[in-house]
C-alpha cells in the first residue's frame, strides 16, 4: 500500500498565499472596472459599441476567475480541515490502545 503524507502546516500557508493573491487579484479587476466605466461614460462613436462588448467579456472572464479562485480556496480549507479531523482521530485512537 502507498504511504503518503500531508503537511498540514504547508497547506495551511499555501491557502493564505492563495488567499492573499485573490485579493490581490480582486483588486486589480476592480481598479480596472472602475476605469472601464470612465472609459464608457465619456467615450462616443462607432468603437464605443465595441468598448462595451469588450468590457462584457472582460467582466465574465473575470467573473468566472474569482469563482474557480473562490471554490479552489474553498477545497483546499476542507481538505485541510478533513486531514486535521483525521489526524486527530488518528492520535485519540493511537492513544487509547
Amino acid at each position: 500500500m502507498a504511504e503518503f503524507r500531508v503537511d498540514l502546516a504547508a497547506l495551511a500557508e499555501a491557502i493564505g498565499k492563495v488567499s492573499g493573491e485573490r485579493t490581490t487579484i480582486s483588486g486589480g479587476i476592480s481598479s480596472l472596472k472602475t476605469t472601464f466605466t470612465n472609459v464608457e461614460s465619456h467615450w462616443q462613436g462607432p468603437a464605443a459599441t465595441s468598448f462595451g462588448t469588450l468590457v462584457t467579456n472582460f467582466n465574465n472572464a473575470t467573473d468566472t476567475l474569482m469563482s474557480l479562485l473562490d471554490e479552489a480556496i474553498g477545497r483546499m480549507r476542507t481538505a485541510h480541515g478533513n486531514y486535521a479531523a483525521t489526524e486527530q482521530t488518528n492520535t485519540r485512537n493511537y492513544t487509547v490502545l
